[in-house]
């Protein structure tokens, strides 16, 4: 069988972060300590290491920029509307589901950039196809006005992707902690949400949603015992694998790696 590379040129490829494959991927990740977990895709971890391994670690936006492309097959994309009229929401086509509440969310288009979401655009707060989002900039997030956006003549509204983030980062100590004759250390607390504890990024579908990928497992169905074999993947019922909280432990050993001496990662289910 033909090879598409020569063995100096596989070589080659299998010391570079953006080219190697397989096993010579997870080597270098090794190398940079930042192994992938087993429960991994390579293209996300990948896009993880381009943001770290040859930049500056221990800061803010190093450890975002992990965070954001490690968890992108976590991500939510909805498409929404925004209107100058309303410079503080977003409408969406269908109700927000009400876990969207409190994230940070990634618009396009003429509103780019990160926002928060702060309720649902409701005096109940029940279903809503609005939310209502900070107006107030901090370093985290942009404050949103779309009244104040560059709009092109005759022009006040817009299509947009509303991308949410499945993580966000907290700051409970503005640095150590001091208690007698004891001196803490510095905390960095990520939220993520329970999906990317609970269930693999694939194999359950949206309610409603469309046709299931060509390859992807079916899923939805939980063993009543983890010692029986009840179906499989081709002939059903198609059981799905949870992997409980443990990923939470590995998540913080990799992110230690990228902060400052004093300061410790913490990760917990709640965004």
């Amino acid at each position: 069988m033909l090879e598409p590379f020569s063995r100096l040129e596989q070589a080659w490829r299998d010391t570079l972060i953006h080219k190697a494959e397989g096993d010579a991927f997870d080597a270098l990740a090794e190398m940079f300590n930042l192994a992938r977990p087993y429960n991994w895709s390579e293209a996300p971890w990948r896009e993880a290491l381009h943001a770290v391994v040859y930049g500056p670690r221990g800061t803010p936006g190093s450890m975002f920029a992990f965070l954001d492309a490690a968890l992108q097959e976590y991500r939510t994309e909805v498409a929404v509307t925004i209107d100058a009229a309303a410079p503080q929401t977003i409408t969406s086509a269908a109700p927000f589901d009400g876990s969207l509440v409190g994230k940070l969310v990634r618009l396009d288009g003429i509103a780019e950039g990160l926002y928060c979401t702060v309720g649902p655009h409701t005096a109940t707060g029940g279903a809503s196809t609005t939310l209502t989002l900070c107006e107030w900039p901090c370093g985290y997030w942009y404050g949103a006005d779309w009244a104040g956006l560059d709009w092109p003549p005759a022009t006040s509204t817009a299509a947009l992707t509303a991308t949410f983030l499945p993580f966000q980062l907290r700051e409970p100590t503005p640095g150590p902690e001091v208690e007698p004759n004891e001196l803490l250390a510095c905390k960095l607390i990520i939220l993520l949400s329970g999906g990317v504890a609970n269930v693999p990024p694939t194999y359950l579908q949206p309610a409603g949603g469309g046709a299931r990928p060509v390859g992807q497992p079916f899923g939805g169905h939980v063993m009543t015992s983890a010692l029986t074999h009840e179906g499989d993947q081709v002939n059903g019922p198609f059981p799905i694998y949870l992997m409980g909280d443990s990923l939470l432990g590995v998540l913080e050993t990799r992110l230690k790696t990228l902060l400052a001496a004093g300061v410790h990662p913490r990760t917990m289910l709640g965004a």
